[in-house]
């Protein structure tokens, strides 16, 4: 059945849906590899280029296979392709993601920054480049409105990428978790290959197949690749929390993305390891001995280390917060 006369083919709707899943996917990146090697100027720039690359290859190779293959059977392929693309990222993450950047110490960061990120999302990102040149390829069989044709894709291509972008960082990302994402659009994708690629004569066999197929991707799926690393996953950061034995004592560390946020020793929260969260004790000390009563307002809580230095009685009288701390240990901080 030509394009045109099928219920369908609607290309406007299917360039749509592609460029949601392209601009997810590059949202997802950033949150997904902050953990990893950070959140900075390198990241974004490395994720937007890897990911423009990719496309612009995958428009490409597109367009040489529109060509000569034009056909439904090929547009079902490459969605499928896409897919397992996006699929892959949650293999990519498992096998070598939290490596980091060890690999090839030699060769400048933002080299090994920019390589790191194509591993793992230049695959997806050529599959999705693919279907946009092939469905303006199917839907010129007829040049009539030629240009009209070409504007309404290149419209919703567009508009595709601006709800991608919105619904992925104001509601996406909180609602579900970055993997999670991931896994319902390669789902996504696999049944909108199955659905548009025409495989069945009857409508209701393509979607029976579509469905069957979308299910498979997600159940087939390891738990352990969709299962979030963080202890909590925010907008703004991926919360972990781990024990760290130093200096003799166990100490409660918080970390936001790859960055300590704060410690706290388990058992005695008096003891401080950052020098500006000493001063603020030493100067509450001051306060309470020279007024007799004080009252402290938090704003912000992070790892409440501080709250729980004003709630903690002191050990062996005034002014000894923080102070049995050893004077070779320095403030730092450690990734995770």
């Amino acid at each position: 059945m030509p394009p045109a006369r099928d219920p369908l083919w609607r290309p406007a709707l299917i360039v749509f849906v592609s460029n949601i899943c392209i601009m997810v996917i590059e949202l997802v990146a950033s949150r997904l590899l902050a953990p990893v090697i950070g959140v900075s100027l390198y990241t974004w720039t490395s994720i937007i280029g890897v990911m423009l690359a990719g496309i612009s290859l995958g428009n490409f190779i597109g367009g040489k296979l529109a060509d000569r293959f034009a056909s439904r059977r090929l547009l079902g392929l490459e969605f499928g392709l896409a897919g397992l693309g996006s699929l892959g990222v949650l293999a990519a993450m498992q096998a070598f993601g939290n490596d980091g950047l060890t690999f090839a110490a030699t060769i400048p960061l933002f080299a090994r920054m920019a390589l790191f990120i194509a591993a793992i999302f230049g695959l997806p990102s050529i599959m999705l480049g693919l279907i946009s040149p092939l469905v303006i390829k199917l839907s010129l069989l007829e040049m009539a409105g030629a240009g009209a044709k070409i504007g309404r894709i290149y419209a919703a291509s567009a508009l595709g990428s601006i709800v991608g972008t919105f619904a992925t960082g104001f509601w996406l990302v909180s609602a579900i978790g970055t993997r999670p994402i991931l896994l319902g659009a390669g789902a996504l994708l696999i049944g909108m290959g199955a659905l548009f690629g025409r495989w069945f004569r009857r409508d209701l066999l393509n979607a029976a197949l579509a469905a069957g197929l979308a299910l498979a991707a997600v159940f087939a799926i390891p738990a352990g690749w969709v299962a979030s690393t963080c202890f909590y996953e925010t907008d703004y950061f991926c919360i972990k929390v781990r024990d760290e034995d130093l200096d003799g004592k166990t100490w409660r560390v918080l970390v936001l993305d790859r960055l300590v946020h704060s410690y706290t020793a388990l058992g005695d929260p008096t003891q401080l390891r950052y020098a500006y969260e000493r001063v603020g004790a030493e100067v509450s000390e001051f306060l309470q001995d020279r007024d007799g009563a004080q009252r402290v307002f938090f704003i912000g809580g992070g790892g409440y280390t501080p709250a729980q230095v004003h709630r903690a009685p002191l050990p062996g009288g005034p002014h000894r917060r923080g102070r049995d701390r050893p004077d070779g240990d320095r403030d730092r901080l450690s990734p995770p």
